[in-house]
């Protein structure tokens, strides 16, 4: 019984996740494909807090056990470089307006 639910648990972790990524990138998509360079960066900020909620889920999988410390650094470092990728994004957006 245990069993079953830690593998429902993980799997329903990995769906939230992969959830919270796509968003990440479907926000830069959409975002670009509007008219505005103000409405492109109101995207990039939304793109922002979907990387923060999988930010959010990376440290409660690990509190939880779910996933190992070491994989929780490696998931910890390419968010933070996600993120320093739409600054920089945004910042070139708003330069070019």
């Amino acid at each position: 019984m245990q069993f079953k639910r830690a593998r429902r648990l993980s799997s329903e972790r990995t769906i939230c996740q992969g959830a919270s990524l796509v968003s990440v990138a479907s926000n830069i998509a959409e975002g670009q494909a509007r008219q505005h360079i103000g409405e492109f960066r109101q995207f990039l900020a939304m793109a922002n807090g979907s990387l923060a909620e999988l930010d959010t889920q990376r440290v409660i999988a690990e509190e939880l056990g779910l996933i190992e410390p070491t994989r929780s650094i490696e998931l910890d470092e390419a968010i933070s470089e996600i993120r320093k990728m739409l600054f920089a994004l945004s910042a070139k957006a708003q330069a070019a307006h």
